[in-house]
């Protein structure tokens, strides 16, 4: 939901739901700023570190997650 906040566009394309399926497993999306040069670089690590495969590389906890996003306001 953030990642499409900051660009308008959902992380991944596909054109049938098996390709997204796999694409949500297996592939990082693009930084932010690829597609929203306003988003700066620590915006863009937080958003994929949010987004990692890997639950334990993920934030843990949704208050973290706020006061993190309220340095960015």
């Amino acid at each position: 939901t953030l990642y499409h906040a900051l660009t308008g566009r959902a992380p991944f394309g596909a054109t049938n739901t098996t390709k997204l399926m796999l694409k949500h497993a297996h592939q990082m999306p693009e930084r932010p700023s690829a597609f929203n040069p306003r988003v700066s670089e620590e915006l863009d690590e937080f958003v994929l570190l949010m987004m990692a495969k890997s639950p334990t590389q993920r934030v843990r906890s949704a208050a973290l997650v706020a006061q993190v996003l309220e340095m960015f306001v």
